[in-house]
């Protein structure tokens, strides 16, 4: 059973729930009896160590894997199983950890690609925000996916999700393969920026420490189970959790890459084409 702290100051209104979770590929589940909650105008953190089942749960929760059993319900709605983009209709977006933009197009073309569900004087509006909300992109227009660092390839992978005006967000280890300055800048500046607009934040997270400075709320899971839901205030000031949760001492997040990573060439992109892997990234 896992741990639970006392959740008394978080919002009251429940905007994401997962009951009782089992996901597999094949009949081997990966992850099993999960449940989680996600409240409005939270940031909600979920870490682990690697191979705990975090992306196949975020998958599942997306409309990328069929639960075994289980429910996910949105606003009080039924959505276990929904397709991709019956949830983007929902108010979801969704940012995977890989092929996060189409690498073929510009950026300009990927942001276009975020509001395809979108009348079209709407998606100029919605481009207007996401170019004023990360300025960066606005000078790289016309620049093709795959010349992007990985800064600015994470920024528009963001962003095109955003086009979509989602309620939610849920981003798949955001800061995979940034240096340490410049995921704090993710999470620190645009994650949090996002939460203080109003937009609801669900993230799977290496960095266990940085993501649980900016969170509300905290799960740890292992091995496929929820061991620990707490503030994460509680989680912080426990020496043990780094040893026995993430497979490491608490401390200083490591160097995971330099700041510019060029694109992997996919042309696949997380909000409009759904994805189905054979296994599970984190």
């Amino acid at each position: 059973m896992p741990t639970s702290s006392d959740s008394a100051g978080r919002p009251a209104q429940e905007y994401l729930s997962v009951r009782q979770l089992t996901v597999g590929y094949g009949a081997a589940p990966i992850i099993s009896d999960v449940s989680i909650e996600v409240r409005e105008r939270e940031i909600v953190a979920i870490i682990g160590p690697n191979g705990a089942g975090k992306s196949t749960l975020l998958k599942a929760m997306t409309g990328r894997l069929s639960p075994q059993s289980g429910t996910v319900v949105l606003d009080g709605k039924d959505v276990t199983g929904a397709a991709g983009y019956e949830l983007t209709r929902s108010g979801v977006g969704y940012v995977p950890q890989h092929n996060d933009v189409f690498s073929t197009l510009t950026v300009r073309d990927n942001l276009e690609m975020g509001g395809y569900l979108l009348p079209k004087a709407e998606v100029e509006h919605r481009i207007g925000y996401v170019l004023d909300t990360f300025p960066i992109l606005k000078p790289l227009l016309k620049r093709s996916g795959k010349l992007l660092s990985g800064g600015e390839r994470k920024l528009l992978g963001i962003g095109r999700c955003l086009v979509s005006s989602p309620k939610i967000l849920i981003l798949d280890e955001p800061t995979a393969a940034l240096s340490p300055s410049l995921a704090r800048t993710i999470l620190e500046d645009h994650v949090t920026a996002l939460a203080r607009a109003g937009t609801t934040v669900l993230l799977v997270e290496q960095r266990a420490r940085q993501a649980m400075e900016i969170s509300n709320w905290c799960y740890v899971l292992v091995a496929g189970r929820v061991e620990l839901s707490s503030e994460p205030r509680s989680l912080l000031s426990r020496p043990d959790v780094g040893e026995l949760y993430l497979g490491r001492p608490a401390g200083p997040e490591p160097d995971r890459g330099p700041d510019s990573v060029a694109g992997d060439g996919s042309t696949d992109g997380g909000a409009a084409v759904p994805q189905v892997a054979a296994g599970d990234e984190s």
